[in-house]
């Protein structure tokens, strides 16, 4: 997921035409996708990832065609095996049906779409701030069918969110999905946005962006949240779907690789029944 706190030329970027350079990234898409395959990953991806839907986990079906291709290798995402650590997490919140999901930093959609896919009687707001993957993550939508259930916008801001959730009465039942690069320190102030105190959390931390981030967010939900603090951690040859379980190691190791610059833990954080708001504190 993308969003962070806008620079100078991210403010540009933004305020471009969404797709101004589509038909250079499709071109070079196509040439990519016209070279030959040289190992037995290309021969299994082609077998396996036509179309390119995920193969295993909560989103396991969901068709995602804009991630961020490889020339031999499926992307993690495509596999399955992208951020596998939530995967308990994440069928648990699927199964607790919340009524409203908000994700912020959609990037090309994989949680937006594949939650939209799984959860369809909710209601479904999507932001992401770079016109670019905003455009993908729509597309992806119309690919999975779900375009017309979900709300795509541009930027949040803390703003936005406190309308998005409105009182506590509203805010109950919404689950919020987050990944914004640090950004995170400036939405989830609960003491400046009441209704995230009745609202369940799934938020990535981003320590390398904003130093002290993993004891300031736990420490503004402890009196309000249940708080389930998940750790990265490596992959192994039991990840792999079983379509491509037959890899060598070496190669297996490389396609479920994830380009990270540091460690990012999770929280998943869910309102106690009878807790404390920011305002009677």
């Amino acid at each position: 997921m993308t969003q962070s706190s806008p620079g100078t030329v991210t403010r540009v970027y933004r305020g471009l035409p969404p797709g101004l350079f589509q038909p250079v990234f499709e071109l070079r898409r196509r040439l990519l996708r016209g070279r030959a395959w040289e190992d037995g990953l290309g021969r299994a991806h082609r077998a396996a990832f036509r179309p390119l839907r995920v193969l295993q986990g909560p989103f396991a079906g969901t068709l995602l065609r804009d991630d961020r291709p490889r020339r031999d290798l499926p992307s993690p995402k495509h596999l399955g095996t992208y951020e596998i650590e939530l995967a308990d997490a994440v069928e648990a919140l699927v199964a607790e049906q919340p009524r409203r999901v908000i994700v912020i930093g959609a990037a090309e959609g994989l949680y937006t779409v594949g939650l939209a896919r799984r959860l369809p009687e909710a209601e479904h707001v999507a932001y992401e701030g770079l016109p670019l993957w905003r455009w993908r993550a729509e597309r992806n939508a119309r690919d999975n069918g779900v375009a017309d259930r979900i709300d795509f916008r541009g930027f949040c801001d803390p703003n936005t969110l406190r309308r998005d959730l409105g009182d506590a009465a509203a805010a109950r039942g919404t689950l919020i999905v987050c990944d914004c690069e640090g950004y995170e320190d400036e939405l989830l102030r609960p003491d400046e946005n009441p209704g995230l105190a009745h609202a369940t959390i799934l938020v990535e931390l981003h320590p390398m962006f904003r130093e002290g981030i993993e004891e300031t967010i736990p420490a503004r939900f402890a009196a309000t949240h249940e708080i389930e603090r998940i750790e990265q951690r490596e992959r192994t040859l039991d990840d792999l779907p079983a379509e491509l379980a037959g890899l060598d190691a070496d190669t297996a190791m490389r396609a479920m690789r994830e380009t990270r610059r540091g460690a990012t833990p999770f929280l998943v954080m869910r309102p106690r029944r009878t807790g404390v708001t920011p305002a009677d504190d």
